[in-house]
């Protein structure tokens, strides 16, 4: 979907929708009049030590194209924007004929942070 983000725009810290998006992208379509970058905060919500880890912050220039695993990493636009307007285009890809359930693949994901 096409979002236009307005002045002072935050997005709260989600993970996206484990059946359906497995991979997420969002491309940067324009930024009008961007006073300071407005990075993605990509990061693992560690559910053993109840705290954040890997926290990575990322900055596009418009045509940039960010994917990450939405499902899997919790993910925000923490800080207010400082711009006219943000211009995004998300979209969202499932694995096709993934043969995992919900509660497969949410134990699959889990297990496997535990393991690394």
């Amino acid at each position: 979907s096409l979002t236009y983000y307005p002045f002072g725009s935050v997005v709260h810290p989600h993970v996206d929708t484990l059946e359906t998006h497995h991979v997420s992208a969002t491309l940067l379509v324009d930024a009008i009049s961007l006073a300071r970058g407005w990075p993605l905060e990509v990061s693992f919500y560690d559910h053993d030590r109840n705290a954040f880890r890997e926290v990575n912050l990322v900055y596009a220039q418009p045509g940039d194209l960010v994917s990450y695993q939405g499902a899997r990493w919790m993910h925000s636009r923490p800080f207010p924007l400082e711009a006219e307007a943000y211009v995004v285009l998300i979209a969202h890809f499932k694995v096709v004929d993934s043969a995992f359930t919900y509660s497969e693949l949410k134990q699959r994901i889990y297990q496997h942070e535990i393991d690394s």
